[in-house]
């Protein structure tokens, strides 16, 4: 209970009962993670083609197959690769069946396809089914080798995938088609959206009494420019870009591609006290040797998978004094770390202020930390894996995402001023400059919107000649 969470968790709900974290619990994560890593790689190495896997975060991934799919697909043979268990637990989404999303309807659509009773499966059909077949083979393959439940999404692009992993937990697949779109829309909330998960989603649905991502589809471009990012500087505002990033998201679109990453170039292990002292010495001897254990883990890794080697070493211990004063001490030589004498006596050679007593008895410490760094490159290039959550990212239609498709209403925001003159967006400055667009008379008139069935080429050609007037600053291409 010493940590600031734990006491404001225990001042709600006083009868919470308090689990205290083991002291190898990040190594023990670490070795889960890397189980789960060659349960995936087992599935990815029986594929033909080679696919893109992006690590995002500790229980996240991505993995880009639709040229995988593309280049293994024979037409007719999709039925008989489809197991029979598959679709038990899948969820598709494609505005088919009453608004709900079906687990039956990809099934129902093989049947008949192996009867003869339906056309043959579309590219779309056919790229989501082939993306179901690889989830379902890593889920199965993970639950077997870790004993680790897992959800995979397939959507269009990453933060529709994203969205589909957590719609379904555990052990779900969740198949998201743009045609879909409006279905789920309804009531997947904006917490659950990237990036609005915190304070600015917070702030959206405040302002705006919005809860869902179809609610939000439905908020002005130009209202949601002007968001205040601070209560306390009205001026500070969320601006244009930002307001068409999350509108973007709400509409399903995502220009993320799914990009391997780099190995870090850096490797830290720490441990927060929380308003422990400096005594007794035994104690901060024994988190030091768990963090140097650590270390030597990781190091261990990076050097039998990745020829890779330490180029510097440094530790740092943040203190505090009686004073409330802050210090850092660091630059300590690797070979004094598990030397204790050596290594206070290194601290106070390279800290004159600190004598021994007060660094003995009036400092607290807040943190100690070990941060190594890598100049080599990794020798090898092996994909970094997840623990919980999967998103499996497939990109069956163009960046444009389900506008290739005709829309019923589609709304052209545009801001037509001269830099010079107001209205105008600038310095987050949000005008009302906008106008309609009438390609066949090639200029503005009235205010406000073009509304009307456009596909996703007539739309660039419109944007195309805003750009080229100069005085088309800023376009948003929205769905009303």
């Amino acid at each position: 209970d010493s940590t600031p969470y734990a006491r404001q968790a225990i001042a709600i709900c006083p009868n919470l009962i308090l689990i205290e974290q083991p002291a190898d619990f990040d190594i023990r994560l670490k070795e889960a993670s890397y189980q789960i890593r060659l349960s995936i790689e087992t599935v990815l190495k029986s594929l033909p083609v080679e696919t893109t896997y992006e690590y995002s975060s500790p229980d996240e991934s991505y993995i880009e197959v639709t040229k995988y799919i593309d280049r293994v697909y024979i037409p007719g043979l999709v039925p008989q690769i489809v197991p029979n268990d598959l679709w038990e637990n899948t969820f598709l989404y494609n505005g088919q069946v009453d608004g709900k999303p079906s687990p039956t309807y990809v099934r129902q659509r093989l049947q008949k396809l192996r009867r003869g009773e339906v056309a043959p499966l579309e590219r779309q059909e056919v790229r989501l089914i082939h993306g179901a077949v690889i989830a379902s083979k890593i889920i199965k393959n993970i639950l077997r080798m870790t004993g680790y439940q897992s959800s995979i999404g397939i959507g269009s692009n990453k933060s529709i995938a994203k969205i589909g992993s957590g719609l379904h937990k555990p052990g779900s697949i969740t198949v998201l088609a743009p045609a879909g779109l409006e279905q789920f829309a309804e009531f997947v909330k904006i917490d659950n959206i990237p990036t609005l998960g915190g304070k600015l989603g917070n702030a959206l649905k405040q302002d705006f009494n919005i809860e869902t991502m179809l609610e939000l589809q439905r908020v002005r471009h130009l209202h949601l420019a002007r968001v205040p990012m601070s209560n306390n500087e009205s001026a500070n505002v969320l601006g244009y870009e930002k307001a068409t990033e999350i509108l973007n998201k709400a509409y399903g679109l995502c220009r993320d591609l799914v990009d391997s990453k780099k190995f870090a170039k850096t490797a830290t292990v720490s441990h927060q006290f929380y308003g422990h002292t400096f005594t007794p010495k035994q104690y901060f001897t024994e988190i030091l040797q768990l963090l140097v254990d650590k270390m030597l883990v990781r190091l261990d890794f990076e050097k039998t998978n990745h020829a890779r080697t330490p180029a510097t070493v440094k530790l740092s211990i943040f203190l505090k004094n009686a004073d409330n004063i802050n210090s850092k001490l660091e630059n300590v030589v690797w070979k004094e770390i598990k030397d204790e004498e050596g290594m206070i006596k290194s601290f106070i050679d390279k800290n004159p202020h600190v004598s021994p007593i007060r660094w003995n008895w009036n400092y607290q410490v807040d943190k100690v930390q070990i941060f190594v760094t890598f100049e080599d490159s990794p020798n090898e290039m092996l994909p970094v894996a997840i623990s919980v959550v999967f998103a499996l990212a497939l990109g069956f239609v163009e960046p444009h995402g389900y506008l290739m498709q005709p829309l019923a209403r589609t709304s052209i925001h545009l801001d037509t001023s001269h830099p010079h003159d107001p209205p105008y967006w600038y310095d987050n400055k949000c005008g009302e400059a906008a106008g309609n667009y009438d390609a066949s008379q090639g200029g503005i008139y009235d205010r406000g919107v073009l509304t009307g069935n456009y596909t996703s080429e007539s739309i660039i050609e419109v944007k195309a000649g805003f750009d080229n007037a100069h005085f088309g600053k800023n376009i948003l291409i929205s769905r009303d």
